[in-house]
């Protein structure tokens, strides 16, 4: 349901920027690709870019322990996981994780921990989602709104 509630807020903005239902339901297919399809490579490419040391991509390395033993091993830049954790089904699956699995949410905040220093950033936890369903929920319709208040329908 809330997927649905997001993805008719943005159709409703998107309805309201465009003079057309053929180009509000091309945009609408579009966006729904990049969600689906485009959205999960900018991890990789960050990941990759990082690697090679590309500008700004550098890697930070932290030390993780692992059965007893630390370890040193190297992540992506902060701001690259916000950047992938803008998506809204990235954000609905954190926000079930949280609702639900509690033992999977409390793995996965350990070993992401770690990889922090210790404390994770504040859009990398799980109740953050919340937050980013409903920027995705709210924002757009306040769009689709304030233009439909303005133009001559």
């Amino acid at each position: 349901m809330t997927c649905g509630m997001i993805y008719t807020s943005i159709a409703v903005s998107l309805s309201s920027l465009t003079r057309s239902t053929t180009i509000a339901g091309t945009a609408m297919f579009r966006v729904f690709l990049l969600f689906y399809v485009v959205w999960n490579s900018p991890g990789v490419i960050f990941r990759l870019l990082g690697e090679r040391k590309f500008l700004f991509f550098d890697t930070v390395t932290y030390t993780q322990e692992f059965q007893g033993q630390e370890m040193m091993a190297e992540r992506r830049q902060d701001w690259t996981y916000f950047i992938t954790n803008l998506d809204p089904g990235q954000a609905y699956n954190r926000g079930l994780t949280f609702l639900i699995d509690v033992d999977l949410l409390e793995q996965g905040s350990t070993t992401s921990a770690q990889m922090f220093g210790g404390e994770l950033p504040i859009y990398l936890n799980d109740w953050f989602s919340f937050m980013i369903l409903l920027f995705w929920i709210v924002v757009p319709l306040g769009i689709g709104l304030y233009r439909f208040d303005r133009v001559d329908i």
